[in-house]
């Protein structure tokens, strides 16, 4: 569209309702309104069922459906989405590709900081952002995905080579209301409306059920951990001065000796993420050092 073909989007909020807005938003030059129930205005009304869960494929295809031309990997979890992204980054970098980076500090353009208003813009703005990544030549965006922008439906209409659990806890339950919903909202991101693969924490309490739910809808899923039974994991732990020495296992007992320039056993936990992630996107199979 151009910038005078200008959509309303009239969404219900938690204060507000987009419906009582739209005669202004016609005023001010919108020539089209989506919504949700008949308004007599004199422009196009496209009439929806949910307005929000439709903003994101109609964002995705005004920009040409930029994630099907990128390697997209999203992350979500209560803890470590913007630890796995960083590591993700530094994988991907160290296989030649060109990283943009969307998360909680903002996001990246190939190095460039760009503004972000949320963790997960949304769909508008996260469309707009992966068409910019695309023609400014980035093949691969690594993506922190909140549960507020799963339940809000902001990723609705982007595609997504790999998604990533890193945990659960009890965080944001005052926007989800309980814990069920909360996993409910995360697990959106693990069926194939989103991506054909998955790593799942298999050390979490929940993880074990959401990988077999997304085998059950025929994802392919790669489990990580610091158990003998996951997919990827690791041995030969050892913190120093620099950083963490590890050695990657990974299933059929193939392994890799390498080194993180973080400490504790949590970052050792996001780099299996983030490791367990680029080997189901095919990427790499060996975790690279992190040396920010």
């Amino acid at each position: 569209m151009c910038s005078s073909d200008l959509l309303f989007a009239a969404a219900p909020g938690a204060r507000a309702d987009g419906h009582d807005h739209a005669a202004e938003a016609v005023a001010r030059g919108a020539v089209a309104v989506l919504c949700e129930r008949p308004l007599d205005l004199p422009v196009t009304r496209v009439e929806v069922a949910e307005v929000r869960r439709a903003v994101g494929p109609i964002s995705a295809a005004s920009h040409a459906h930029p994630s099907a031309d990128l390697a997209v990997l999203g992350v979500t979890g209560t803890n470590g989405k913007t630890t796995v992204t960083h590591l993700l980054e530094a994988i991907a970098g160290a296989a030649g590709r060109r990283v943009g980076v969307i998360g909680t500090l903002g996001a990246r353009v190939g190095g460039d900081a760009v503004p972000v208003g949320f963790t997960t813009p949304e769909a508008p703005d996260l469309q707009a952002l992966l068409a910019t990544m695309r023609d400014r030549g980035v093949d691969t965006v690594a993506m922190e995905v909140s549960s507020h922008a799963l339940a809000l439906h902001r990723v609705d209409g982007t595609r997504f080579v790999a998604t990533c659990y890193t945990n659960l806890t009890h965080d944001h339950l005052d926007f989800h209301g309980s814990m069920d919903a909360y996993l409910e909202a995360k697990a959106r991101l693990f069926t194939p409306e989103f991506t054909a693969r998955a790593a799942v924490n298999a050390d979490d309490p929940h993880g074990p059920a959401l990988a077999e739910r997304a085998r059950r809808d025929g994802l392919e899923v790669t489990t990580f951990g610091f158990g003998a039974e996951a997919d990827v994991s690791a041995r030969a732990v050892e913190p120093g001065p620099d950083g963490t020495r590890l050695t990657l296992v990974l299933r059929g007992g193939e392994e890799h000796d390498a080194h993180l320039a973080l400490l504790g056993r949590l970052n050792v936990a996001n780099a299996l993420a983030a490791a367990a992630t680029a080997r189901s996107e095919e990427h790499t199979s060996e975790l690279q050092s992190h040396s920010d």
